[in-house]
């Protein structure tokens, strides 16, 4: 079996035992003292990220599928908390894509420099074969689980480890793999995505807080 199906079929694996574990454990915690702390130092963690009005996050990501795998570099930045701006770059710095979202509207651009006003997320689709969803995507980047219930704590840190996302019949799922305890609050450094058998693994090297 070559290196890239036994990948994909780590992956497949991962994203299924990653949704019965989540679907059997989540919506938090059993209902005891120490959870209790943990939820409530959560809901401090996460009222603090949620006060980062503008930041800036400067990165890499690889890609891998069955008939594709990417490794582009990306710079984000958003200027509030419905408007954000992504940038997706090769190795050599050219830009590959240019997202801007504002509100519920998606504006694309790719390196031909032809606009996309309608149907964002699937031209992304085409252009790159990555399955997400754009007017969320910079939450999850920040360690925000948006209005997903189905998440976990870490209970020495009480920031999200791992959770589900639903859209459309389609789930992500969502680790974290590595946080930045060297900025305040600490934020994601390294992230895994998980959709059926695509795979996204999130680098960010450095973050640019306001």
């Amino acid at each position: 079996m070559s290196i890239n199906k036994i990948n994909l079929f780590r992956i497949f694996l991962q994203f299924h035992l990653s949704i019965l574990t989540l679907t059997s454990c989540i919506t938090m915690i059993p209902n005891d003292i120490n959870n209790f702390y943990t939820l409530s130092q959560w809901n401090i963690h996460q009222k603090i990220i949620h006060q980062l009005k503008q930041y800036k996050a400067y990165g890499s990501f690889i890609y891998i599928s069955k008939n594709k795998k990417i490794y582009s570099r990306f710079f984000l930045q958003q200027y509030s908390p419905k408007n954000y701006r992504l940038i997706i770059t090769n190795l050599l710095g050219d830009i590959e894509i240019d997202i801007n979202v504002l509100e519920n509207k998606i504006k694309l651009i790719n390196y031909k420099n032809k606009y996309y006003y309608y149907n964002a997320e699937k031209i992304f689709k085409k252009l790159t074969g990555i399955t997400i969803p754009l007017n969320t995507l910079h939450q999850w980047i920040i360690g925000l689980p948006n209005e997903s219930k189905k998440f976990i704590i870490n209970n020495q840190y009480y920031f999200v480890n791992k959770f589900i996302y639903q859209k459309n019949n389609l789930i992500w799922i969502i680790n974290y793999l590595e946080y930045d305890h060297k900025i305040k609050p600490k934020l994601p450094k390294k992230i895994e995505i998980l959709q059926n058998n695509e795979y996204i693994k999130i680098k960010i090297n450095n973050w640019i807080l306001k």
